[in-house]
C-alpha cells in the first residue's frame, strides 16, 4: 500500500514559499516524545476564524474529541511569531466546544530545514 505524506505550503510575506513534511514532523514527535513538550496555545477569533474558512469539514469535526485531540503544529518565525502548519480542525473543533487553548507543538525555525521543511 502506498504511505500518503500530509505536507503544508506556506506563502512567506518576503515571497518566499515554504513546503512542511506533516507526516514526518508528526512521526519524529511520536518516536521522539521525551524532545516536545506541548505548550498552550491561545485561540482567538482571528485564528479560528482563519481555520474555519479553509476547508474544514464537517464530518471530521465531528470526529474530534475536543477535550482530549492531539496537540497541533506550529511552526515559529524569526520575528516571535508562528504559523499552523497542521491542526485547522481541531482548532475549529476546540473554539466551538468553548475552549481558548489548544496544546500545541512549537517547531522551531532551526528545525524546519532541511529535513521537514524546504524553501521552494
Amino acid at each position: 500500500m502506498l504511505a500518503l505524506t500530509e505536507t503544508f505550503r506556506w506563502n512567506d510575506g518576503d515571497g518566499s514559499q515554504w513546503l512542511f513534511n506533516v507526516s514526518a514532523i508528526n512521526a519524529h514527535i511520536d518516536a521522539h516524545p521525551e524532545q516536545w513538550e506541548p505548550i498552550d496555545l491561545g485561540i482567538d477569533y482571528d485564528l479560528y476564524a482563519h481555520c474555519a474558512k479553509n476547508g474544514v469539514e464537517q464530518w471530521k469535526l465531528d470526529r474530534i474529541d475536543a477535550a482530549t485531540c492531539r496537540p497541533v503544529l506550529a511552526a515559529e518565525r524569526g520575528d516571535g511569531s508562528h504559523i499552523l502548519i497542521d491542526g485547522n480542525h481541531r482548532v475549529v473543533a476546540r473554539w466551538r466546544a468553548g475552549f481558548a487553548e489548544i496544546p500545541a507543538y512549537m517547531i522551531p525555525r532551526t528545525f524546519w530545514h532541511p529535513t521537514y521543511g524546504w524553501q521552494i
